[in-house]
């Protein structure tokens, strides 16, 4: 009987401690999967995106960073801006914050795309927490004046969860 409480409590913290991973997958309407090699594409008629969600392992694959990509093309006859301080990620729970641009690129004209890395995005890497996330829907918001007008754009991604190689 004294074995079988250490041993459960061995099985829980080895639960805890097991590293998971993420696949990310856009899921809006018209979404081409895999159509661009850094991203899965989705577009209207006056703008193109690429969302990206990639994962980088530590060298023993205990830890894991994500960095979320944006790349907009322009499909307009005018020049387009992105408000990049203005983007916000919506988590699963509905809880948004900020993510923070690389850089704020300014206007781009048309036929032009612009791209930046959105930061931080960062997902539990172990246990439950991160388990939780498994099937569940991710909301990039995305404001944009186009011909002049804001349009706040929504782009949707899920998470697929993993135990980690």
């Amino acid at each position: 009987m004294k074995l079988a409480i250490p041993f459960a409590l061995l099985l829980f913290l080895a639960a805890c401690a097991t590293p998971y991973s993420y696949r990310f997958q856009v899921t809006d309407p018209g979404v081409v999967l895999g159509q661009s090699p850094r991203g899965d594409v989705v577009e209207d008629a006056d703008v193109k995106a690429e969302v990206t969600v990639v994962e980088t392992r530590s060298s023993n694959g205990a830890e894991a960073s994500h960095e979320l990509r944006l790349s907009l093309g322009n499909k307009t006859d005018d020049v387009m801006q992105v408000r990049w301080t203005e983007v916000l990620l919506v988590d699963p729970n509905g809880a948004s914050r900020s993510v923070r641009p690389d850089q704020d690129l300014g206007g781009f004209k048309p036929g032009e795309s612009q791209g930046n890395q959105l930061n931080p995005f960062v997902v539990p890497a172990h246990g439950a927490a991160a388990l939780a996330y498994d099937g569940k829907i991710f909301e990039l918001q995305v404001p944009i004046i186009v011909r002049k007008q804001r349009k706040q754009y929504g782009f949707h991604f899920m998470a697929h969860v993993s135990k980690a190689d």
